[in-house]
């Protein structure tokens, strides 16, 4: 799932639409954007 939130975040899609997606909070996602924004893709995929 994380892979795919990746592309998404890289594609430039909001929070919202890529928790609406991909069925996840958008807590999560915003979680994961942040680990994004910090660590790159190893951020988020770890």
């Amino acid at each position: 799932m994380r892979p795919q939130a990746l592309e998404r975040f890289q594609a430039g899609e909001r929070n919202a639409e890529v928790a609406a997606a991909l069925r996840v909070s958008a807590r999560s996602v915003e979680r994961w954007r942040r680990a994004w924004r910090e660590g790159g893709e190893a951020g988020v995929l770890s």
